[in-house]
């Protein structure tokens, strides 16, 4: 009797199973824009760094580390009493002395002497010394330049800027060219910034034309003067942007 009742409540559709939700429309996913925010900021340098190598060479090896630490004792006494540089602006690597060798006719190998070097290393924020500090160094005995290099203190402050710079170049082209879509740009879908800002110090060799003599009116001498580039940082960061597009125009 139960049976005959359930197949009768079916048959008249009074009985069914419960009904499935109704499945979700897919929604469809965001168009997006994806653009390249670059920057370039160029900077005077506002630091300046100077190495210089002592050099000597002689038979007696005990001379040539007396002549070394006579020599680069001095300048470093200069940099000192004359230029106004405190102790921790000043390196003074350790003296390094080696045998020097010269081959006779009868292909023996023999002790010929010592030659020995010492490298400094003298950083300033008052640029208006460098030359003054090269020709200090010229002007000693067994002192050559090695190499005259600027950068900057901090460039942590440049680089905040020159991120800013990279952010408002990137949404600019965005809204650019999502504004020839007419279309808007409604969110950021993802960014992707690898790296701090790179920037380079600007290097040079004291014997390249950048450092040149100008003839000193008031001594009736010469003098060096220095022309340096400007430090240089570049910053890139890509982005994409979600967007609310309106009707296309022709």
């Amino acid at each position: 009797m139960r049976t005959a009742v359930l197949a009768a409540l079916i048959t008249a559709g009074l009985f069914t199973a419960p009904l499935a939700p109704a499945a979700a429309e897919p929604t469809s996913p965001a168009a997006t824009i994806s653009v390249t925010g670059d920057a370039v900021l160029r900077v005077d340098p506002d630091q300046v760094t100077v190495s210089v190598a002592v050099r000597f060479s002689g038979r007696d090896k005990a001379q040539v580390s007396r002549d070394l630490q006579q020599a680069a004792d001095g300048y470093v006494r200069a940099l000192k009493e004359k230029f106004g540089l405190p102790e921790d602006a000043i390196t003074a690597d350790n003296i390094s002395i080696y045998p020097s060798y010269e081959y006779r006719k009868d292909g023996k190998r023999v002790l010929a002497g010592y030659d020995g070097s010492r490298t400094i290393t003298a950083v300033t924020g008052d640029l208006s010394l460098l030359p003054l500090m090269v020709q200090e160094a010229m002007d000693r005995p067994g002192i050559t330049v090695g190499h005259v290099s600027y950068s900057l203190k901090d460039p942590s402050v440049h680089a905040r800027k020159v991120r800013e710079m990279a952010v408002k170049d990137s949404l600019e082209k965005g809204r650019h060219l999502a504004g020839m879509y007419n279309a808007r740009l409604t969110r950021i879908e993802s960014v992707s910034y690898s790296q701090d800002p790179v920037f380079a110090t600007v290097e040079m060799a004291p014997a390249s034309a950048r450092m040149m003599k100008s003839s000193n009116d008031a001594g009736g001498g010469e003098m060096l003067f220095f022309r340096s580039d400007k430090i240089e940082l570049r910053d890139r960061i890509e982005v994409k942007f979600a967007t609310e597009a309106g009707e296309l125009r022709e």
